[in-house]
């Protein structure tokens, strides 16, 4: 997944502009990216400790700013929502409160699983 559609997907959640504070800036998705590439550099002086501690961190911030843009998305929509949607989203909020949750492929799926879902309820980005 490109940082911009993570940072679409919480701009179209809360209906706004490029915003860090709700998480909405495709810079803290980068820095996520950059952690996890690091993990495997050896062109890197920090210790394997330390770069698996930045990567933690890094997709920690990640998951909370996606966790709260599901739940505040579903919040908005569930009215109209069928109850396989609303079982998939509670699944995903399900996960993402999980604090030993770290696997990027399955995040990305969620962000683009709400998106779908958000999207098809009229949620839009500005």
């Amino acid at each position: 997944m490109d940082a911009m559609h993570y940072e679409y997907f919480l701009r179209r959640v809360y209906h706004c502009v490029r915003d860090h504070r709700k998480g909405a800036d495709s810079d803290i998705y980068k820095k996520m990216e950059r952690a996890e590439n690091d993990l495997d550099s050896t062109y890197s002086n920090k210790t394997q400790e330390l770069k698996e501690r930045d990567y933690l961190a890094a997709f920690a911030s990640v998951r909370i700013f996606v966790k709260n843009a599901v739940r505040d998305g579903f919040e908005q929509i569930q009215l109209n929502t069928s109850t396989e949607e609303t079982e998939k989203l509670e699944s995903m909020l399900h996960s993402l409160r999980n604090l030993g949750f770290h696997d990027k492929k399955i995040l990305d799926g969620f962000i683009n699983s709400a998106n779908a879902i958000f999207c098809k309820y009229g949620l839009e980005a500005r």
